[in-house]
């Protein structure tokens, strides 16, 4: 496979900054999963890598998160909403699971 055009990257990095702030603390493998229709895991490795030397992931014990800047390059409004909606979707679960309605 051919390596990825300055034009494919740009499309994916901000789609891979998104998906990291709605599931963060996100691990690999889970990034991997939701964007394997877009991007190749060695592509995905690359881009990860890159992106936490330019300090907009932070790779921590229990997965990756974005910096102040990382947020910042992302559409903010968007990304919040989804973000908030996956985490309510959550904390409803977490709550079925001990017992409460839902």
């Amino acid at each position: 496979m051919s390596p990825l055009s300055d034009s494919e990257l740009a499309k994916l990095k901000p789609l891979i900054l998104l998906t990291i702030n709605i599931f963060q603390p996100v691990k690999r493998n889970v990034i991997a999963t939701k964007l394997n229709k877009y991007v190749r895991k060695s592509d995905l490795d690359n881009i990860i890598e890159e992106m936490v030397a330019n300090k907009k992931v932070v790779e921590e014990p229990n997965g990756f998160r974005l910096t102040y800047s990382g947020q910042l390059a992302i559409v903010p409004g968007k990304g919040r909403f989804l973000r908030d909606i996956n985490r309510m979707e959550y904390l409803v679960q977490l709550s079925k699971q001990r017992g409460g309605s839902g």
